[in-house]
Formats: C-alpha cells, structure tokens, sequence
C-alpha cells in the first residue's frame, strides 16, 4: 500500500526546511561511503541520521578526533 503525504504536510514541511534546516556537503572515498552507508544499515537509520548522530556524539562527549587519519591527509 502507498501511502500519501497530505499537500498541506508537504507545504508545511517545505517551509520548516527553509526556514529551520540547512545542508552540509563533503567528498569521501567511495570505500568509505559504502562503510558508512552499511553501519547506518546496521543501526536501522538513514544515512544523513547516522552521520549527524555520530557528529553530535562526538561533540556532546568531547571526542578528540584530531589526531585520526582518514587516510586521505596530506599531513
């Protein structure tokens, strides 16, 4: 069965977004995004959910990520 939005949850939606939401954009490896895309998987969230979850995290528990490579540095 689909299942259809409401016009006026779209409109309401579309305007929160404007209004409350913004994008952030980034290259990875494509290995990486693979990994990525399998943990959120095997957590039961979206792509976007996890990355913001782990970001959050990481704040909201004072994670020092500075010193981890990603493989890519030019350090």
């Amino acid at each position: 069965m689909d299942k259809k939005t409401p016009q006026s949850q779209l409109k309401w939606q579309k305007k929160y977004d404007l209004e409350k939401m913004t994008t952030i954009g980034l290259k990875i490896p494509i290995t990486e995004r693979r990994q990525i895309e399998n943990a959120a998987a095997e957590n039961g969230l979206k792509l976007a959910t996890f990355c913001r979850k782990c970001i959050k995290y990481c704040i909201n528990n004072n994670i020092d990520i500075s010193d981890i490579t990603t493989g890519t540095d030019t350090k």
